[in-house]
């Protein structure tokens, strides 16, 4: 009720005045792009913040701290403020936006939801647009930690997204998460999808890198090394190739379950054929997508799409994925989408890539990424959060 109340009475309304030229954009997410927990999710939200203020709006971002972090700080035009950490940002920001409301006012508000949401919309007082990837996120929290009460405490939270949220002008990233939310109760014509792309800069360095003989016997994953990234399924479709024959698996990327992989590698005999890169930077990790035949992510949730996959593409390097990226697949085209995630099943579309017109899909890889900027996923959020600012609470 108290909520309620405090949001009467500062509300402020929109309706009558027209949408400004310049926004005053708030973004909440539960981590920034430095954060060293940062993922695609927070390579998404800088990525649009960053274009917006290229467009002429003031983007302010509300993240969690960690350790070694200033408390403020600009990024790419962003302002970053740090708040808590990644268990407490969420009281954090209520409790500033409580306190700090008064004195700060912004035209909009963008929530980012990770899992669990900040429910903005029980108290801010800017109309709010919701960002939700996946509204099935939750799945991962089992799959990494298991059944505990801080999952079972994580997973209630998430179930309540489509009550809280479901009025809200909302953005996600595919057309299949888009369609999950409406058969969650969201209003379609309130469902923006704004996909995520890869930066100028990755097609000046895919430009400039030594090309490679392909299609050759090189196979790669770029991403998180976390246990719901599939990996271990990759690991064993490369044991059903590998018997036949030669072949290398590129791991590109960092997390915290890089010790597990490392003993099932040893325990598979598969140390000959698979190579741990850890993170790479930019130039070094095109080099290593220009160097690969075959891009393989067999996560169980991706909402459809991921930065990584396109990168790929970008990089002329056909997909094999599962159900969770198929928005990024042209089946047969520009990869191929296993139905599920059997390791023959994987194996199979591996060796169809390798061996089908490889020159002809990854042309198509090229030419199908190309339409995917940063500039269109930007005017799709702006239209998503002028949309909102219009919109009559309901």
């Amino acid at each position: 009720m108290l909520l309620r109340r405090y949001r009467r009475a500062s509300t402020s309304t929109h309706e009558g005045k027209g949408i400004l030229d310049t926004l005053r954009i708030l973004v909440v997410n539960w981590r920034d792009i430095r954060n060293p927990e940062a993922g695609g999710s927070e390579i998404y939200v800088h990525s649009l913040c960053k274009e917006l203020v290229r467009m002429g709006h003031e983007v302010s971002l509300c993240s969690a701290a960690f350790p070694g972090a200033s408390s403020h700080e600009e990024i790419d035009g962003v302002k970053v403020s740090r708040h808590g950490n990644s268990n407490s940002v969420y009281w954090s920001f209520f409790r500033k936006y409580l306190t700090q409301r008064p004195r700060e006012h912004h035209d909009v508000v963008l929530e980012s939801i990770n899992t669990i949401p900040f429910f903005t919309p029980l108290y801010v007082s800017e109309p709010v647009v919701a960002l939700i990837y996946s509204i099935y996120n939750r799945r991962v929290l089992v799959r990494e930690m298991g059944v505990t009460p801080v999952v079972a405490a994580c997973w209630a939270a998430s179930t309540v997204i489509p009550v809280v949220y479901k009025k809200a002008t909302t953005i996600t990233i595919s057309e299949s998460s888009r369609k999950e939310l409406i058969s969650f109760g969201f209003k379609p014509s309130k469902v923006y999808v704004a996909h995520p792309a890869v930066d100028n800069s990755f097609g000046v360095l895919e430009k400039a890198t030594p090309k490679t003989q392909r299609p050759n016997t090189t196979i790669i994953y770029v991403g998180r090394l976390k246990k719901y990234k599939g990996i271990e399924t990759i690991l064993q479709a490369l044991s059903i190739l590998a018997a036949s024959r030669p072949i290398e698996l590129l791991i590109v990327g960092k997390g915290d379950y890089e010790s597990q992989l490392r003993q099932r590698v040893r325990d598979m005999h598969l140390n000959d054929f698979v190579r741990f890169c850890g993170f790479l930077p930019e130039d070094k990790k095109v080099a290593a997508l220009m160097r690969s035949s075959v891009f393989v992510c067999c996560s169980i949730d991706e909402g459809g799409w991921t930065i990584a996959g396109l990168e790929a593409l970008r990089c002329g390097v056909p997909l094999v994925v599962t159900q969770s990226q198929s928005d990024l697949v042209v089946d047969g085209v520009t990869g191929f989408v296993a139905r599920d995630d059997r390791a023959e099943l994987v194996a199979d579309k591996i060796a169809a890539a390798l061996d089908g017109d490889w020159l002809r899909m990854s042309g198509s890889a090229r030419y199908w990424s190309a339409k995917y900027t940063w500039e269109h996923a930007a005017r799709t959020t702006l239209e998503a959060l002028k949309s909102a600012m219009v919109t009559k609470p309901s």
